[in-house]
């Protein structure tokens, strides 16, 4: 069976589960932006000086950038330890594979040491 090769998806298909939901991570995103959109559009059209307006959206701004930046570091934290464990289980499963073929090659060499000695 020929193993078909995966291309980068875009950032949505990559945070989007296999069975084709949004993650979690993904919706909290989402609802952060929506929000500053929003908050950015209400701004723009409410009546304010120039000076007020600039000040608002630099507070908006900011605001939404720390958020975002605490979103990033906690996704980054949940890759690494996501990363961490995969590796972990991996070394185990090594190491099960490994003893299964010393085992196994133990086997063959006693089958062996038997068929040469009987002949």
């Amino acid at each position: 069976m020929a193993e078909e090769s995966k291309t980068a998806g875009s950032p949505v298909e990559e945070m989007a589960s296999e069975n084709g939901q949004i993650s979690k991570e993904m919706l909290v995103a989402s609802v952060v932006a929506g929000t500053a959109l929003g908050a950015i559009m209400a701004m723009l059209y409410t009546p304010k000086s120039g000076q007020e307006m600039r000040s608002k959206i630099s507070e908006v701004a900011g605001g939404a950038t720390g958020k975002v930046k605490e979103f990033g570091s906690r996704t980054q934290e949940q890759i690494m330890n996501s990363i961490n464990s995969g590796k972990s289980a991996l070394l185990n499963k090594k190491s099960t594979i490994m003893s299964a073929i010393d085992a196994g090659r133990d086997v063959l060499k006693k089958e062996k040491d038997k068929l040469t000695a009987h002949l």
